[in-house]
């Protein structure tokens, strides 16, 4: 193809695990009013993507088409419909019980929402129409920068420091399982046993590994 190559960025997923029932519904506040920040919607539910309310969680299950492009109908992998039921997080129902934890969601989003309208006001962000945000062309680019070199976090324990402790231990532990099992394989040694999170090694190298 002639012209400028372009492609996605190479650096890793972000996966941030959440430790403590107030960095997972930080995290809730934070995905649901992430849209409104950016100026798309007004609240949340009115963004025309994949998104949803806070009061939905627990009672929605949403269900998509496969698209007509890229997705191979005859390929068993990518079914006609799918299905993803939007729960309740485990750690949250069994800390508040099901309808309570539903509850404790409503207000931190609430509270993030107003706080994403004073942030997009103050920045002039809000878009006229949703014909407006559909008009924009695909290759526009973001006006933000992110600084390289920045941190990466690999937890978030929203303030707590029982619960940032129970974090870093828990990296620390996996850190060394992990380098302990790799040096296993480069030295010969079949059928390693790797911690969790780590099957990616088997589906792309094809080692002679297990993970529980």
């Amino acid at each position: 193809m002639a012209g400028r190559r372009r492609s996605f960025a190479r650096s890793g997923a972000s996966c941030v695990d959440l430790y403590g029932e107030e960095a997972i519904l930080r995290q809730i506040a934070y995905t649901l009013a992430n849209a409104v920040e950016a100026g798309l919607a007004h609240n949340p539910e009115d963004w025309p993507g994949v998104t949803l309310a806070a009061t939905d969680i627990g009672t929605r299950t949403i269900r998509a088409q496969r698209p007509e492009l890229y997705f191979d109908p005859d390929n068993k992998r990518w079914p006609a419909f799918a299905e993803i039921a939007i729960t309740v997080p485990p750690e949250l129902e069994a800390t508040f019980g099901w309808q309570s934890a539903r509850d404790h969601i409503v207000a931190p989003v609430e509270s993030a929402v107003l706080k994403a309208r004073e942030v997009a006001q103050e920045a002039g962000r809000f878009l006229k129409s949703l014909e407006e945000i559909f008009a924009t062309k695909h290759t526009t680019k973001a006006s933000a920068r992110e600084t390289p070199g920045e941190r990466n976090p690999t937890f978030a324990a929203a303030g707590n420091p029982v619960q940032a402790a129970r974090a870093l231990h828990d990296r620390r532990t996996f850190l060394a399982a992990y380098r302990e099992a790799m040096q296993k394989v480069r030295s010969g040694v079949l059928g390693v046993l790797f911690p969790p999170g780590t099957s990616r090694i088997y589906r792309e190298f094809g080692f002679g590994i297990s993970t529980p």
